[in-house]
């Protein structure tokens, strides 16, 4: 005779901590702005813009007006990312709907509850990438691309410390995410050397 298919096992909420809040668009652009990714990206973007503006002014003054104004470009494209978060969030925030910003958490010694008007989001602990703890929120990764945010005012002030310590004991470290901006930034900087070393072989 077949056994009968396994049950799903309940969440005891014995020791559960719980927390409330409401998503407002800070949340998510304090949130978008300590990624570690896109933090990378602002910082990888503002070293390039100190590099490549002054570079680009000084090739202007020596007569290379196309590589000079090339660099310039680059330099303010570069200063301008640092604005790309804000709008990633403005973003972010506009596609969740009123309903979904009101958010209600559960974290217990299983994993993470996320119950909203529209959903409810289980996470157990084992299927979860990684946190990250930055000054407001605790960042939680689902999977390796989306990280749920939970703010650190969801909680009450004295439970924050079980809320650490158990992220911590669980998770234990930010996930290892995929390298995107450092190969993108490889790339960009192969791609100056190669075009700086052109215009120095090209015949005048």
């Amino acid at each position: 005779m077949p056994s009968d298919p396994p049950r799903p096992t309940r969440w005891a909420l014995d020791d559960a901590v719980f927390g409330e809040c409401r998503l407002g668009l800070d949340d998510f652009a304090h949130a978008v702005r300590q990624e570690p990714r896109t933090r990378q990206l602002v910082q990888l973007a503002t070293l390039l813009g100190a590099l490549a503006l002054p570079a680009g002014l000084w090739l202007l003054s020596r007569g290379r007006t196309r590589w000079g104004a090339l660099g310039c470009g680059l330099g303010l494209l570069g200063f301008a990312a640092y604005h790309l978060p804000d709008q990633i969030a403005r973003r972010w925030f506009a596609r969740t709907p009123p309903a979904a910003r009101r958010v209600k958490y559960t974290l217990n010694a299983q994993g993470l509850i996320v119950t909203s008007e529209l959903s409810r989001e289980r996470h157990d602990f084992a299927s979860l990438y990684g946190y990250q703890q930055v000054p407001e929120s605790f960042l939680i990764w689902v999977s390796a691309r989306l990280f749920v945010i939970v703010p650190k005012r969801a909680f009450a002030p004295e439970d924050l410390p079980r809320v650490s310590e158990r992220l911590e004991q669980q998770l234990g470290a930010p996930p290892l995410l995929p390298p995107f901006w450092r190969w993108l930034a490889l790339a960009a900087l192969l791609g100056a050397l190669l075009l700086g070393l052109w215009n120095r072989l090209a015949p005048r």
